[in-house]
């Protein structure tokens, strides 16, 4: 990964501009998502340069799920920088740099200020298989899904804390 091939990617604001399914209930999750207050107070003061590669597609509920915390995560740390590929449209990139023939989304890879990576989310956060191998949580979960919503954002923000060393 280099500043070249990242900068390909769009803006958080133009992919959601393009999005062509799935736009107005991701927009209404990104526009009701708030960080809770330590999750704030951390990023706020996150100070080196992240770079955040995000892998996607529009129709991909899993990622109308991940995307929101990320972009709240994004917005209160000015040293952040997200950029948006839709695998169906860098299938070669997304497959290089996972190693996978058949990539999912949603990811997001993590990298410092010179393109060295930190880390990866790849389709869920860690501990969520856990989480819904219980038949009857996951039952429980599905039933609502502002808690289903929440209990993610709680991994998922936990697991970029991971990545970073917060």
């Amino acid at each position: 990964m280099d500043s070249d091939i990242f900068a390909t990617g769009l803006s958080w604001e133009a992919y959601l501009a393009s999005m062509t399914s799935e736009r107005a209930l991701l927009a209404s999750k990104v526009a009701g998502f708030h960080l809770p207050p330590d999750e704030a107070a951390f990023w706020a003061g996150y100070p080196q340069p992240l770079n955040v590669l995000i892998f996607t597609e529009d129709w991909c509920q899993d990622s109308v799920t991940a995307l929101p915390p990320l972009v709240a995560v994004a917005r209160t740390a000015p040293s952040i920088t997200l950029r948006v590929q839709r695998r169906s449209e860098a299938t070669g990139l997304a497959r290089a740099l996972l190693k996978r023939e058949y990539p999912p989304v949603p990811v997001f890879l993590f990298y410092d200020a010179a393109f060295h990576e930190l880390g990866r989310f790849i389709a869920s956060p860690v501990g969520w298989d856990e989480v819904m191998a219980d038949s009857e949580q996951r039952v429980w979960l599905r039933s609502d899904p502002a808690l289903y919503d929440a209990l993610w954002a709680e991994l998922e923000l936990a697991q970029f804390r991971a990545i970073v060393g917060g």
